[in-house]
């Protein structure tokens, strides 16, 4: 601890929880997509599964170590380990807190009780917060008896709004995710 406040202190902008609760555009009702359908996670993600790395095995480092839980983003560690999977994906727990789904936005490694979903085509970071969203709400139909299996999650389908084209509609999963209180606490990289 210094001896005395340094000058910045008295400077520095602190973030209210009002500030934090902005959005970043006007709110958009899920009841205004013109139709919805029901997506397989495998038509629109490469389905991977994580690797084993026991905690003996782990060093501290750098790199976030995705476990099996339902807190911080699914970060259960910072390791020297090289990553197993890329940024701009979406990592769900078949273990533990099954259906656990959070955004990576810097290459991580997935533990054993990790899917890792990486897009089949471009889809922006705030679409990929609204599918997370929905897939999530598909976690209830699974347990530790009947479990979220790479296979099963390959089967496994997601409502979302659709476009004429039968194409999922993107643009519309961003407007409402822009107009959600804190949405311009994210941070883009």
């Amino acid at each position: 601890m210094p001896d005395e406040v340094p000058p910045w202190v008295e400077n520095a902008a602190v973030p209210t929880v009002a500030g934090l609760r902005v959005a970043l555009d006007k709110p958009v009702s899920l009841a205004e997509a013109q139709a919805w359908d029901m997506f397989k996670l495998n038509d629109l993600f490469e389905l991977r599964k994580g690797r084993r790395l026991t905690k003996a095995d782990r060093k501290h480092g750098n790199v976030r170590f995705i476990g099996a839980t339902e807190f911080n983003n699914g970060v259960t560690d910072m390791c020297d380990v090289t990553p197993n999977a890329p940024e701009h994906t979406l990592t769900v727990a078949y273990n533990g807190s099954v259906g656990s789904t959070f955004y990576q936005d810097e290459p991580y490694f997935a533990c054993d009780d990790v899917n890792v979903l990486v897009p089949r085509t471009e889809i922006s970071k705030w679409a990929l917060l609204f599918v997370a969203a929905a897939i999530k709400h598909e976690r209830h139909r699974f347990t530790y008896g009947y479990k979220w299996t790479l296979a099963r999650m390959r089967e496994t389908t997601v409502r979302l709004p659709v476009r004429e084209d039968g194409q999922p509609d993107w643009s519309y999963t961003e407007s409402v995710m822009h107009g959600l209180p804190f949405s311009a606490a994210i941070v883009e990289r």
